[in-house]
């Protein structure tokens, strides 16, 4: 089940879940689900970084609009549709 909405001419709103601590950085795609490993900690905002650095080279811009400190976050990614976004993730 996907977690997204379209925001009116801005981008794609896109649920994802975030492991920080991890041993590597990966994506995984499963039943619509984005969830993102990242080794950075969850301390002074690093893992949030590391999630952005980590999902750019895939999906294009895109910032946290959501969940700045849970594990469930909120991402908006400019100027793509939720398709889009599934598309070019869906490699994973």
């Amino acid at each position: 089940m996907r977690t997204s909405q379209k925001t009116q001419g801005r981008g794609a709103k896109i649920g994802i879940y975030v492991t920080p601590n991890a041993k590597k950085d990966q994506i995984q795609v499963h039943d619509g689900v984005v969830k993102v490993w990242v080794c950075a900690p969850a301390k002074k905002d690093k893992a949030n970084q590391a999630v952005i650095k980590l999902l750019k080279p895939h999906i294009g811009r895109c910032k946290i609009i959501k969940g700045l400190n849970r594990r469930k976050k909120t991402i908006l990614v400019h100027s793509r549709s939720e398709d889009e976004v599934f598309d070019l993730l869906g490699f994973f």
